[in-house]
């Protein structure tokens, strides 16, 4: 242990942290043109497929280069986000949302199941003072970077972070599948201790800081009584989509004006990045306004074709105007103007 090898540790931590994350934007602005400029929204089932790769991708290629592939795969979701999302189809948009909450879901049952497989039926070495040291230091860590950071940020932010809010910041911090996985994958003799501890932090911030999260906000008012919160992640993501919950899943882009506060990036980002990265689609907001919300009709062509006979009835509950699926546009056929109307 010497000078050298503290300065070769953060060298190589700041190598592969930068590195990781110029994979995961890079990869993300690449998808962004291919999807912008290909006829993929034309093809829902396909379009999705290669929005999963692509997603993926980023990871494949940070870990295969010995980076950090959650780095890299963060990133890469976060520019998707701002930029690819809005490329998708609005059949896609929903599609692709909800999926992602599906593999999110089941990827957190089955870390949580593991978890609470290896308290039962992997051996354990238990060091008490190991323990709390990482507990106490673990604490003592994210309050530091809680408290410092919200200093730095509060000199900058419009709405300030309270002390309360603060606090709570730092008292809901969870330590789960990240920490866990690390710690089975360190090379050391020493491996069956530094496992049983991680597991041991994890239950206790999952369990009592985590547990006590709700009262502690209720103690601080930032929850009312009255006010209801839902527990359930599968409640409050977990709902179906409908077309009476199409108007609020379906995201387009909302038009930037920087202002003279804005920041470089901001400026950079809505004159060059964002007409350059998102496609110029039409605005699916004003599509499901013009026929009225519960009358929003997503279609998929294999159960109800866009053709139909002569002859043949549209149902369309009611509304004067019923919607016919075509590949990446959306068509109303207004029987009183006998027009079509294409968006």
């Amino acid at each position: 242990f010497s000078f050298v090898t503290v300065f070769h540790a953060v060298g190589q931590f700041f190598f592969i942290s930068i590195v990781s994350v110029v994979i995961g934007i890079v990869g993300a602005l690449i998808t962004s043109l291919i999807f912008k400029n290909t006829r993929l929204n034309d093809y829902p089932s396909l379009e999705i497929s290669l929005l999963v790769i692509f997603a993926f991708l980023p990871y494949l290629i940070a870990e295969g280069w010995g980076m950090s592939g959650i780095l890299a795969v963060l990133f890469n979701g976060i520019c998707m986000a701002h930029y690819n999302h809005f490329n998708l189809s609005p059949l896609s948009q929903i599609t692709s949302q909800q999926l992602f909450r599906m593999i999110s879901f089941v990827a957190e049952t089955f870390v949580f199941t593991y978890l609470g497989l290896n308290v039962f039926f992997f051996p354990h070495d238990f060091q008490l003072q190991l323990i709390i040291l990482a507990i106490v230091a673990i604490l003592i860590a994210r309050g530091i970077n809680v408290f410092g950071l919200s200093v730095i940020l509060n000199r900058y932010r419009t709405h300030k972070l309270s002390k309360r809010t603060q606090f709570i910041m730092w008292f809901s911090g969870l330590r789960g599948a990240i920490a866990f996985a690390l710690a089975l994958n360190i090379p050391s003799d020493a491996n069956k201790v530094l496992t049983t501890t991680t597991l041991v932090v994890v239950l206790f911030t999952v369990l009592c800081l985590g547990g006590g999260t709700l009262p502690m906000m209720r103690l601080f008012d930032l929850a009312t009584s009255t006010e209801e919160v839902n527990m359930s992640k599968t409640a409050e993501l977990g709902q179906p989509v409908g077309s009476d919950e199409a108007k609020e899943n379906i995201e387009t882009p909302q038009p930037r004006t920087p202002s003279g506060v804005a920041s470089w990036f901001e400026r950079l980002d809505a004159q060059i990045l964002i007409p350059f990265f998102r496609a110029d689609r039409p605005l699916t907001q004003q599509v499901i306004e013009l026929h009225g919300k519960g009358h929003f009709h997503v279609q998929y062509h294999s159960i109800r074709p866009a053709e139909t006979e002569a002859g043949d009835d549209v149902e369309d509950d009611g509304d004067e105007s019923a919607v016919i699926s075509l590949p990446g546009s959306l068509s109303t056929v207004d029987p009183q103007q006998d027009t079509t109307q294409s968006v």
